[in-house]
């Protein structure tokens, strides 16, 4: 037992707008890992625990608020009032530069960017840092190579493996998921990684047990992280325990 949590309700309820492998379909064989560490938080104190999912952060903030879920899990900023955050992070998401293991290309300012060919997903929105100069160059087919659709970071992987590309920017969590489900190696190496978010585990203040909640769970959270269930944890997803912390620029 990782510590004791007073028994509130015989049940919880988990949402999360999905972004696999950190919450994953509710209806798929696995949950996503951020989902299973909170899970596993509160099967330990005994709570039955249903995993839901949403489409917007409006719909999880307005269950919450009704409270239709108990936890909201998510990485995303401006949240608004009437919220109260576990204070340690599930885990960190970002992106990274990926590059072939033999490319000595490893970027210290924005003009580096300019001697190498970037692979980016049209649909997906990027780090501040990079953000500006991925918009100002998307159009130039020398500097910015754009997959589009369901398969666009599969695209980008293939794409870096055949050097049609020099780099590619994408999170670094999901890159190893791809690799790690299709039981193969992962055949890159991270030249530079950004600057991310933090995941939490996010209760209602319309919960008048919220506050309780959120000490106990960041309590509970922190042994977790020392012990080696959380390896456990994360190997279906073909992480350790390192890459869930916060990254360094």
């Amino acid at each position: 037992m990782l510590g004791t949590l007073t028994l509130i309700h015989a049940s919880v309820v988990i949402v999360a707008k999905p972004y696999c492998p950190y919450y994953c379909s509710n209806l798929s064989p696995q949950k996503g890992f951020a989902v299973d560490i909170a899970t596993h938080i509160f099967e330990q104190q005994g709570y039955s625990v249903e995993y839901k999912t949403v489409r917007t952060k409006e719909a999880a903030l307005k269950g919450l608020a009704n409270k239709e879920y108990t936890v909201y899990l998510s990485d995303e900023q401006a949240m608004g009032p009437g919220l109260i955050f576990a204070k340690t992070p599930i885990s960190y998401k970002y992106d990274v530069f990926l590059v072939p293991k033999l490319s000595k290309w490893k970027p210290k300012t924005l003009k580096d960017l300019q001697s190498i060919r970037i692979g980016i997903r049209k649909s997906r929105n990027y780090p501040p840092s990079v953000r500006e100069y991925l918009d100002k160059n998307r159009e130039n087919e020398e500097r910015i190579e754009v997959s589009k659709g369901k398969y666009a970071l599969k695209d980008n992987l293939v794409k870096l493996q055949y050097n049609k590309i020099g780099t590619m920017i994408d999170n670094q969590h999901q890159m190893q998921y791809y690799y790690h489900k299709r039981k193969k190696p992962f055949p890159f190496k991270v030249a530079k990684k950004l600057e991310g978010s933090a995941v939490y585990a996010i209760f209602s203040t319309r919960d008048y047990k919220a506050k309780k909640y959120a000490r106990q769970f960041n309590r509970m959270l922190k042994k977790l992280q020392e012990s080696q269930a959380m390896s456990k944890l994360l190997k279906p997803y073909g992480l350790i325990k390192k890459d869930l912390e916060q990254p360094r620029l």
